[in-house]
């Protein structure tokens, strides 16, 4: 158990950095577009497309990822097969669906953007599996707990 809480512990760090950096990214995205375009030779003209895909995108992202900190916290507290998790599993599955429909509908003409659309589509379809699983362990474990 103790080489699962490592693990559990730094994907809760990486976690936290993830917020952070997607949070700075909300004040510093138009400079390094700028950047970007200027190194890369692009047109600047997607910087208004992909600045307004990544300001709808970002906060039901951020959200997302702060109740996966309270599910991995959860996970490191031994607190694993509980309706809580169930409900926490649920949330997130429903922010990253809104976070790819978002993708989908401000970055429809940049093809990263609909390629990031789809991986949370597939993120969400998997958190709505696990749910449901874990849902059927907590009912197991709800069943065995009253035995003898």
């Amino acid at each position: 158990m103790k080489n699962s809480n490592i693990i559990t512990a730094v994907l809760f760090g990486f976690t936290v950095l993830t917020m952070a950096v997607l949070f700075v990214g909300l004040f510093c995205f138009p400079q390094a577009m700028q950047f970007y375009c200027g190194y890369t030779e692009r047109p600047e003209a997607i910087i208004p497309g992909v600045l307004r895909a990544y300001y709808f995108v970002t906060p039901p992202t951020i959200v997302g990822l702060g109740f996966l900190c309270v599910l991995l916290r959860n996970l490191l507290k031994e607190e694993v097969f509980e309706q809580k998790n169930v409900t926490l599993l649920r949330i997130i599955g429903m922010l990253a669906f809104a976070a790819s429909v978002f993708c989908g509908v401000f970055g429809y003409r940049y093809l990263p953007i609909i390629i990031c659309g789809i991986a949370g589509l597939f993120i969400s379809l998997i958190l709505a599996v696990l749910s449901a699983l874990f849902s059927a362990a907590c009912r197991i474990k709800d069943e065995n707990d009253l035995t003898v």
